[in-house]
């Protein structure tokens, strides 16, 4: 029986990287190069994994919806702090595993990876665009907060809306306003602007090799 080291890291918009590392039993002692290839195979892009699909640890420095990047595995010596075994990884990889695109639906010269990496992307803006607009119904004014600036001023108002000082039916018409508002996670679009970054560049070179 071997344990491995699973490197991994995150990747911010200014390139700077926080690595990190998980232990992985190997109880059936598969080759490091085997386990690396069936990894890489189940990635997105061959390189990129959502840390809570696998039950990794993410950085400290990620927004939620972040990707991660795999770096590689290594052999160590047995240990008792693993997180998953090695069977147990490539099972939740190929749970994860995008599905598959139509082929022929993609122009010859677009890599399937880069492909695969369009797909996630326009599924998670699919997603939070329909968040924003599910939000955003009807006839609404939209408007910004600091999290601490809005807990103050909800707070206000629900006082103010149990105070007697307040007309009843004013009271009543600011309860029912609190009730409606609607909390949009900004996180998943940060995320989205860095990877329309990444997936720009990698568009880029695959179009100039295809004119090459």
């Amino acid at each position: 029986m071997t344990t491995i080291l699973f490197h991994y890291l995150h990747r911010d918009e200014g390139n700077w990287k926080d690595h990190l590392k998980a232990v992985i039993d190997n109880p059936n002692n598969l080759p490091l190069d085997e386990i690396e290839s069936r990894i890489k195979s189940a990635l997105i892009d061959g390189e990129y994994f959502y840390h809570r699909d696998l039950g990794l640890l993410p950085s400290e420095y990620a927004e939620s919806a972040d990707w991660h990047e795999f770096n590689c595995i290594e052999e160590t010596k047995p240990r008792t702090d693993f997180v998953l075994t090695v069977d147990e990884l490539l099972e939740r990889l190929e749970r994860a595993k995008p599905a598959p695109l139509k082929i022929n639906k993609i122009p010859s010269f677009v890599p399937i990876h880069l492909a695969v990496s369009w797909l996630e992307f326009l599924r998670e803006t699919h997603q939070s665009i329909e968040i924003i607009t599910n939000a955003c119904k009807g006839k609404k004014t939209v408007m910004v907060f600091n999290d601490g600036d809005w807990e103050i001023l909800s707070e206000t108002l629900d006082l103010d809306a149990r105070s007697g000082n307040f007309d009843k039916e004013l009271r009543s018409d600011i309860l029912r306003a609190l009730d409606r508002a609607v909390t949009i996670e900004i996180d998943p679009l940060k995320t989205l602007r860095r990877k329309i970054l990444y997936l720009e560049v990698r568009t880029k070179k695959a179009v100039q090799k295809a004119k090459a």
